[in-house]
């Protein structure tokens, strides 16, 4: 457990980033800084996520000292629905602004995290793990809408 929680840090300042920074290019892109919002979403997820794995470090400490994890327990759901909640608001702040700029399957891509966030939430070991799967969906929308915008921007640099 303490590997993986320890290889996840290497991933939290990837979604934060990737959150952040697509966010910051479709305010540019649609010119409101509102956007913006949704991005820092992605960063405080990620923060949560440091916090939860810390949590789940002290929890595998005690374990193996045969303390009592039930401080810990009682405190972990909270950075863990607070990183879960925020990931799939961002989605929908990914979904709506790809329906603005008229990128429709991007858009379907992104809304399965939000709409199932509350039934995940209202059944966290049942529902929740294929509900919390499906923000990687929003994020690979994201990377596709980063990359085809590259990709053209350096296509027409190229042309002129």
């Amino acid at each position: 457990m303490n590997t993986g929680n320890a290889l996840d840090y290497l991933l939290m300042p990837a979604y934060g980033l990737l959150t952040l920074s697509f966010f910051f290019g479709v305010a540019r892109e649609l010119d409101a800084p509102v956007w913006r919002l949704f991005g820092w979403m992605g960063v405080v997820a990620a923060l949560s996520d440091a916090v939860e794995n810390a949590i789940m470090f002290q929890m595998v400490s005690d374990f193996v000292s045969g303390a009592d994890m039930l401080g810990e327990m009682a405190v972990l759901p909270y950075p863990v629905w607070l990183k879960f909640g925020l990931l799939a608001a961002s989605c929908g702040g990914a979904a709506w602004a790809f329906i603005i700029m008229r990128r429709y399957l991007l858009a379907l891509l992104c809304l399965p995290a939000p709409l199932l966030f509350v039934p995940g939430l209202l059944d966290p070991f049942g529902l929740a793990p294929s509900t919390t799967t499906t923000i990687g969906l929003g994020w690979l929308a994201m990377a596709l809408h980063a990359g085809t915008r590259w990709y053209g921007a350096r296509g027409m640099a190229a042309a002129a």
